[in-house]
């Protein structure tokens, strides 16, 4: 009897041990769901320049300052949406931030000109932007630990996957309808999202504890840490890089591709292996240090962004490039986020805002920066030239991070918890 007790107050223990994680399969679904259609409100108008420039009277490098400010005010959100999710919790954040960017989303399709729109981009980013860190949250308390690696891969990946699909997605909804419809199909898709999170995420028990007031005071002192700066530059390198690239797909049009619908369509679509294929491979590259899987991924990318500059002229090579490329954006993306975590003890909450900051702040600026450059007659080939040689830039500066004195008190702590 004593046995049997024993034996069914261990199932009831390991039952309820069981039920504090979420079920993996529905929690991912969901989140790279909710993240394909919030991160790509950033990427999405960039097959739409054309069409929103005829609507609103100006040129096609006008209407890029639209996806500039989403990006500006994307990064800004980051820096408020950290201490948010530490207050409020992942599930209320992601949910609220759902059902507020669909409604913003929706605004966007009523811009009367071209002002209008960079201002209602403007609140539609920054709303959006309290999305990611709360979905980062959720999967870091949430998921089993054993399956969190996997899940923390697919959802940086699906970060990066929104630019493709979001654009793929544009260019055959502007060809069919017009550029209004892709933010009204967005919108009410996100209220659902939002509604789902709500019922079928799990509260936190660690809610209501964490005070903003001490996470602001945070980023400071993480700001006056050498190393750490290095990495949030090279974190902006990244996106920037990423972001270069296709900007100079949609203002300058590749040579042989750019009058090409289907040819463009093929070009964006061809990063899509490189998304699926990189998470799954994330056991054998932990193997790797995070270093080491940063500084190779930014190498592969900044050579094949070179690559690019002289493939223009071939649809097929440079698909294969920018699969490439992909691959190492991809590759170097969760392994900033980690060797952020292995430099942060506390606060590691507003370290991921500001490493977030720092991604889409270099994302807007190199939006912006090749729509200069496309204006002062730079071609593809040239702006490609450019962003490998920034690529290669963060690549160094990751390097030389691993050289660069912590400060006093954060080399004893670490020296403290090494001892322990």
């Amino acid at each position: 009897m004593i046995r049997f007790e024993s034996a069914l107050n261990a199932r009831r223990s390991a039952s309820a041990s069981a039920s504090q994680w979420a079920r993996t399969g529905p929690t991912l679904a969901l989140l790279v769901f909710a993240a394909l259609l919030v991160v790509g409100q950033m990427y999405s108008v960039l097959p739409l320049y054309g069409a929103m420039g005829m609507t609103f009277g100006v040129a096609p490098a006008a209407v890029a300052w639209t996806s500039t400010a989403f990006g500006f005010a994307y990064a800004v959100g980051f820096l408020l949406a950290g201490p948010l999710t530490d207050r409020f919790g992942a599930r209320t954040m992601i949910s609220f931030s759902l059902v507020v960017a669909a409604v913003a989303t929706a605004l966007v399709a009523t811009a009367v000109n071209v002002e209008v729109a960079i201002g209602l981009r403007v609140l539609q980013g920054f709303l959006s932007a309290m999305f990611t860190p709360a979905a980062y949250s959720y999967v870091a308390h949430h998921v089993r630990p054993e399956r969190r690696p996997l899940a923390l891969s697919f959802l940086a990946s699906s970060l990066l996957a929104a630019a493709v699909v979001m654009q793929v997605c544009s260019q055959l909804v502007v060809a069919r309808l017009n550029w209004q419809a892709m933010f009204l199909l967005c919108a009410p898709l996100m209220l659902a999202a939002g509604i789902a999170a709500r019922f079928t995420l799990q509260s936190s028990s660690s809610e209501h504890k964490t005070s903003m007031v001490s996470a602001f005071r945070a980023m400071p002192r993480l700001l006056s840490r050498p190393r750490l700066v290095a990495i949030y530059f090279a974190a902006m390198i990244l996106l920037g890089g990423f972001v270069g690239i296709y900007s100079a797909i949609a203002l300058a049009g590749p040579a042989g591709v750019a009058a090409n619908a289907h040819a463009l369509l093929a070009l964006r679509l061809s990063g899509l292996p490189a998304m699926i294929a990189v998470p799954l491979l994330a056991p054998w590259l932990a193997r790797l240090t995070p270093r080491i899987r940063v500084v190779t991924g930014l190498a592969l990318a900044a050579g094949a962004a070179l690559a690019a500059a002289f493939a223009e002229g071939n649809a097929v090579l440079l698909a294969t490039v920018l699969l490439l490329f992909l691959i190492g954006i991809v590759m170097a993306a969760p392994g900033i986020v980690e060797l952020i975590n292995e430099s942060v003890a506390e606060n590691r909450g507003v370290a991921t805002s500001l490493y977030a900051f720092s991604m889409f702040a270099g994302g807007s600026i190199c939006g912006q920066l090749v729509s200069g450059m496309t204006g002062l007659g730079f071609g593809f080939g040239a702006i490609a030239k450019v962003v490998a040689a920034v690529l290669g830039g963060g690549a160094l500066l990751v390097i030389a991070s691993y050289f660069l004195a912590e400060p006093a008190a954060t080399s004893s702590a670490h020296l403290l918890r090494s001892e322990r």
